[in-house]
């Protein structure tokens, strides 16, 4: 492999890190800094609203700001968290029911429970997050981690073979001005006679 080739494969890897890493930061990072909360959405009760893989964003409100058709989140136990729709709003707890359920949800929503009102969603991108919790993808993450580290050593031995190469040439040149004023020194000029014989009397 030539040193443009491998350049251009570094280049291409680096580009497509850098486009997927601004990807993640404003799905997850921007919201996060702003205030909202993303949540993978992970069954399809809510459809056609959201679907499984979507990524919900939520962002804390007054309980009593609430009205009938917001859609929240909510905690509906210590390991479980609900993204429904307010079906009906009371001063002391909500009535809410997914979207594609026949029923509404059994338990009521009170203000300790509420996470917060989904403002907005972005489609898909929860599969991602999701995927990066099993075992296959966490091989998929450890082999880019060892190609990034082997990509980082073939840039760096490219870079010393690139200086290497341009201390020969400058040296090279160096050897050549060296021999040219050397010669250029011992050039015939009309009184070189004259200045031998003043060095050998001398």
């Amino acid at each position: 492999m030539n040193k443009k080739k491998a350049s251009k494969i570094i280049d291409v890897f680096q580009n497509i890190e850098v486009a997927i890493a601004i990807i993640l930061i404003i799905i997850f990072v921007v919201p996060l800094i702003i205030g909202f909360k993303p949540y993978v959405i992970k069954s399809g009760s809510m459809v056609p609203t959201f679907k499984i893989g979507d990524v919900a964003y939520t962002k804390k409100v007054a309980f009593s700001s609430l009205k009938d058709g917001d859609i929240i989140g909510f905690r509906l136990d210590d390991n479980t968290t609900v993204t429904h729709r307010v079906k009906e709003k009371h001063d002391a707890y909500i009535i809410t029911k997914g979207d594609a359920n026949k029923t509404e949800d059994a338990k009521y929503v009170y203000e300790d429970d509420l996470i917060g009102k989904v403002y907005f969603h972005v489609p898909y991108v929860g599969h991602f997050t999701s995927a990066l919790n099993k075992t296959s993808a966490k091989v998929i993450v450890v082999v880019i981690v060892l190609v990034n580290v082997g990509l980082a050593i073939l840039a760096s031995w490219l870079n010393k073979m690139e200086v290497s190469n341009s201390q020969e040439d400058s040296s090279e040149l160096n050897e050549n001005k060296d021999c040219d004023n050397i010669i250029s020194n011992k050039q015939w000029h009309p009184f070189s006679f004259i200045e031998a014989g003043l060095s050998s009397i001398v």
